[in-house]
Protein backbone atom coordinates (compact mmCIF):
# COMPACT_ATOMS: atom_id res chain seq x y z
CA UNK A 1 0.00 0.00 0.00
CA UNK A 2 1.47 3.34 -1.04
CA UNK A 3 1.73 6.30 1.31
CA UNK A 4 -1.02 8.12 -0.61
CA UNK A 5 -3.36 5.17 -0.14
CA UNK A 6 -2.54 5.13 3.57
CA UNK A 7 -3.33 8.84 3.86
CA UNK A 8 -6.67 8.36 2.09
CA UNK A 9 -7.51 5.38 4.28
CA UNK A 10 -6.61 7.23 7.48
CA UNK A 11 -8.58 10.32 6.42
CA UNK A 12 -11.67 8.26 5.69
CA UNK A 13 -11.23 6.30 8.92
CA UNK A 14 -11.00 9.52 10.93
CA UNK A 15 -14.13 10.90 9.23
CA UNK A 16 -16.07 7.73 10.00
CA UNK A 17 -14.75 7.71 13.58
CA UNK A 18 -15.88 11.32 14.10
CA UNK A 19 -19.37 10.46 12.92
CA UNK A 20 -19.62 7.29 15.01
CA UNK A 21 -18.33 9.03 18.10
CA UNK A 22 -20.66 11.97 17.63
CA UNK A 23 -23.75 9.83 17.21
CA UNK A 24 -23.09 8.07 20.53
CA UNK A 25 -21.34 10.63 22.75
CA UNK A 26 -24.38 12.81 23.29
CA UNK A 27 -26.10 10.05 25.26
CA UNK A 28 -23.38 10.06 27.89
CA UNK A 29 -23.21 13.85 28.00
CA UNK A 30 -26.95 14.45 28.45
CA UNK A 31 -26.82 14.87 32.26
CA UNK A 32 -24.12 17.55 31.99
CA UNK A 33 -25.91 19.29 29.12
CA UNK A 34 -29.16 19.20 31.09
CA UNK A 35 -27.44 20.87 34.07
CA UNK A 36 -25.98 23.57 31.82
CA UNK A 37 -29.34 24.30 30.20
CA UNK A 38 -31.26 23.94 33.46
CA UNK A 39 -33.35 21.10 32.04
CA UNK A 40 -34.05 17.54 33.02
CA UNK A 41 -31.96 15.24 30.75
CA UNK A 42 -35.17 13.44 29.76
CA UNK A 43 -36.30 16.62 27.97
CA UNK A 44 -33.22 16.68 25.75
CA UNK A 45 -34.54 13.99 23.40
CA UNK A 46 -34.84 16.63 20.67
CA UNK A 47 -31.05 16.96 20.57
CA UNK A 48 -30.66 13.19 20.32
CA UNK A 49 -33.21 12.55 17.61
CA UNK A 50 -32.59 15.62 15.44
CA UNK A 51 -29.19 14.29 14.34
CA UNK A 52 -30.50 10.86 13.40
CA UNK A 53 -33.54 12.22 11.58
CA UNK A 54 -31.38 14.67 9.61
CA UNK A 55 -28.98 11.85 8.75
CA UNK A 56 -31.83 9.72 7.41
CA UNK A 57 -33.54 12.57 5.54
CA UNK A 58 -30.43 13.94 3.82
CA UNK A 59 -28.77 10.62 2.94
CA UNK A 60 -30.54 10.14 -0.45
CA UNK A 61 -29.92 13.76 -1.45
CA UNK A 62 -26.27 13.42 -0.43
CA UNK A 63 -25.83 10.47 -2.77
CA UNK A 64 -27.04 12.58 -5.67
CA UNK A 65 -24.73 15.45 -4.60
CA UNK A 66 -21.74 13.08 -4.43
CA UNK A 67 -22.54 11.73 -7.89
CA UNK A 68 -22.93 15.25 -9.31
CA UNK A 69 -19.93 17.02 -7.77
CA UNK A 70 -17.50 14.20 -7.02
CA UNK A 71 -16.89 12.28 -3.85
CA UNK A 72 -13.62 14.00 -2.95
CA UNK A 73 -15.16 17.48 -3.09
CA UNK A 74 -18.27 16.39 -1.21
CA UNK A 75 -16.20 14.66 1.49
CA UNK A 76 -14.13 17.78 2.04
CA UNK A 77 -17.24 19.97 2.29
CA UNK A 78 -18.94 17.43 4.53
CA UNK A 79 -16.04 17.39 6.98
CA UNK A 80 -16.06 21.20 7.15
CA UNK A 81 -19.84 21.26 7.72
CA UNK A 82 -19.64 18.53 10.33
CA UNK A 83 -16.77 20.10 12.28
CA UNK A 84 -18.34 23.57 12.07
CA UNK A 85 -21.63 22.23 13.40
CA UNK A 86 -19.76 20.40 16.17
CA UNK A 87 -18.20 23.68 17.24
CA UNK A 88 -21.66 25.26 17.04
CA UNK A 89 -23.02 22.54 19.33
CA UNK A 90 -20.33 23.38 21.84
CA UNK A 91 -21.25 27.06 21.82
CA UNK A 92 -25.04 26.62 21.78
CA UNK A 93 -26.80 28.24 24.71
CA UNK A 94 -30.27 26.68 24.38
CA UNK A 95 -31.85 23.41 23.40
CA UNK A 96 -33.15 25.03 20.20
CA UNK A 97 -29.67 26.09 19.11
CA UNK A 98 -28.32 22.66 19.98
CA UNK A 99 -31.04 20.96 17.91
CA UNK A 100 -30.33 23.20 14.90
CA UNK A 101 -26.60 22.47 15.12
CA UNK A 102 -27.35 18.75 15.41
CA UNK A 103 -29.48 18.95 12.24
CA UNK A 104 -26.58 20.63 10.43
CA UNK A 105 -24.27 17.90 11.78
CA UNK A 106 -26.68 15.31 10.40
CA UNK A 107 -26.48 16.96 6.99
CA UNK A 108 -22.68 16.84 7.11
CA UNK A 109 -22.76 13.25 8.35
CA UNK A 110 -25.07 12.21 5.53
CA UNK A 111 -22.74 13.84 3.01
CA UNK A 112 -19.76 12.01 4.53
CA UNK A 113 -21.51 8.66 4.29
CA UNK A 114 -22.48 9.27 0.67
CA UNK A 115 -18.98 10.40 -0.29
CA UNK A 116 -17.17 7.42 1.18
CA UNK A 117 -17.21 4.53 -1.26
CA UNK A 118 -16.65 0.88 -0.60
CA UNK A 119 -13.19 1.24 -2.13
CA UNK A 120 -12.10 3.53 0.70
CA UNK A 121 -13.65 1.27 3.31
CA UNK A 122 -11.77 -1.71 1.86
CA UNK A 123 -8.58 0.36 1.97
CA UNK A 124 -9.14 0.99 5.67
CA UNK A 125 -9.64 -2.72 6.30
CA UNK A 126 -6.55 -3.53 4.28
CA UNK A 127 -4.54 -0.87 6.13
CA UNK A 128 -5.53 -2.45 9.43
CA UNK A 129 -4.58 -5.88 8.18
CA UNK A 130 -1.25 -4.84 6.67
CA UNK A 131 -0.21 -2.96 9.81
CA UNK A 132 -1.08 -5.88 12.07
CA UNK A 133 1.92 -8.26 12.27
CA UNK A 134 -0.25 -11.25 13.18
CA UNK A 135 -3.06 -10.78 10.66
CA UNK A 136 -0.78 -9.85 7.75
CA UNK A 137 0.67 -13.37 7.77
CA UNK A 138 -2.72 -14.98 7.11
CA UNK A 139 -4.57 -12.40 4.99
CA UNK A 140 -2.91 -11.18 1.77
Amino acid sequence: MTSRQRIVALTVACALFMQTLDSSVLGTALPAIGRDFGLDPVHLHLAMTSYLIALAVFMPMSGWIADSFGTRTVLRIAIVIFVGASVGCGYSSSIGELAVMRIIQGMGGAMKRAAISSREILAIIRLGVTTSPVASRWIP
